[in-house]
């Protein structure tokens, strides 16, 4: 009976997860800032229902009395999110520099950029004079 009594006592004297949810809070909002919802739409889903499934669960928790609590499910969902979320931000800027450096490199892009090379080597800068003297000189 005693050992039953201090194992209650044990469990419900859990410190709540407070630190652990802010962490999964800013992750998951991190993960949002930087385009997750858009490159990694999926894991970023699952972190975000994570985090909502954690808070409630710690809620839940928090209301019931002292030596009742447990708070390891909220715990391991916060856990959880905070890590989806991560994962997620690792793709959403993996995905976005694969983006940009496509952009970059497109070949309309390029053969844009070759048009006007050649005009100006054909014409030696005559396109690109008049256009100074039209506008005035562009800025640097």
């Amino acid at each position: 009976m005693a050992f039953f009594c201090l194992s209650v006592l044990m469990t419900g004297c859990q410190d709540p997860p407070i630190h652990e949810l802010q962490k999964a809070r800013q992750a998951v909002e991190h993960a949002r800032r930087e385009g997750a919802l858009t490159f990694a739409p999926d894991l970023y889903s699952l972190a975000e229902s994570e985090l909502t499934i954690g808070e409630e669960e710690f809620h839940e928790q928090s209301r019931k009395m002292f030596w009742a609590r447990d708070y390891s499910m909220a715990t391991r969902l916060i856990m959880l999110a905070q890590t989806d979320a991560q994962q997620a931000l690792s793709l959403a800027q993996e995905e976005k520099q694969k983006s940009s450096m496509s952009d970059r490199d497109s070949p309309l892009l390029l053969s844009v950029h070759s048009y006007l090379e050649e005009l100006r080597l054909t014409n030696g800068g005559l396109f690109f004079k008049n256009r100074e003297r039209r506008n005035g000189p562009q800025a640097p």
